[in-house]
């Protein structure tokens, strides 16, 4: 859904869209950021996991 926004931003070539686009990716940062500390409370291993995948972008 983010690479999309931005996607669009840069096929309109519109800043709007592109603030848009930022804001998602701020959005789902603090969303993924809130699910972490969520998650590691709930489980043990969850630290251990964390640490070998990435929380938003996957590279």
């Amino acid at each position: 859904m983010i690479f999309l926004a931005i996607a669009y931003s840069c096929w309109k070539l519109s800043l709007a869209h592109a603030i848009g686009a930022m804001i998602l990716l701020l959005f789902f940062d603090i969303k993924a950021g809130k699910e972490e500390s969520w998650l590691s409370t709930k489980f043990s291993d969850y630290d251990q996991y964390r640490s070998q995948s990435k929380k938003l972008i996957p590279f």
